[in-house]
């Protein structure tokens, strides 16, 4: 008598090879052999032989456990990223750029506005004096006014930061860079080199 085609199926379910299941789970082979050294998935008794019905639900279970715990990696790392920059925001260790944006902007018009009306201002005292170098210290003057109202607002808003990259710090708040070679001389003497004196020497013979 035959077996009923439930049964049939069943049965060959219940006994696939590495190949037939991993087709099935659309991985590699050493995927799922990988699986089944990780305990994941089991075999059914018989070595390299698979029951469908056991290890697909396992296998789809890993992987609703495994997208479960890298969410909440990933959300974990989210609220610890929000946590630092609200922290350093409070230290005045981080500003928005749209406000930093918004002071700079500001304190622009304001500069521009200023050297815009400087000529003017100073037309009548500078066509009366007849010294240059008193033209030039009132001018000198002027503009240093002008850069101090530019930059009052700036360290008021960036305090120490602000500080720490204007020309008022040792060394101008400047970066170093590396020193860079001096360009050679154009036309000038080439060195006497071993080479170039064996040249002469091979050319005077």
């Amino acid at each position: 008598m035959a077996k009923p085609k439930n049964d049939q199926f069943r049965e060959l379910a219940g006994n696939v090879t590495t190949t037939v299941l991993a087709s099935l789970l659309g991985i590699t082979q050493p995927a799922t052999s990988k699986l089944y050294q990780q305990r994941t998935i089991l075999q059914n008794g018989k070595r390299g032989r698979y029951d469908l019905f056991d290890a697909i639900p396992r296998y789809i279970q890993s992987i609703r456990t495994s997208g479960t715990a890298e969410a909440g990696e990933k959300l974990k790392i989210q609220q610890e990223r929000k946590l630092k920059i609200a922290n350093d925001q409070a230290a005045g260790e981080l500003v928005k750029i749209a406000d930093a944006a918004e002071v700079f902007r500001a304190s622009t018009l304001s500069w521009r506005s200023g050297a815009s009306a400087l000529p003017r201002r100073l037309a009548t005292e500078l066509s009366n004096q007849g010294d240059a170098a008193i033209c030039r210290e009132l001018l000198a003057n002027e503009i240093d006014a002008l850069y101090d109202e530019w930059e009052k607002p700036l360290r008021e808003y960036f305090g120490d930061a602000w500080n720490s990259v204007t020309p008022d710090t040792p060394g101008g708040g400047r970066v170093k860079t590396s020193r860079k070679k001096k360009p050679g001389r154009v036309g000038g003497r080439k060195s006497n080199t071993p080479a170039r004196k064996r040249r002469t020497r091979k050319m005077a013979k």
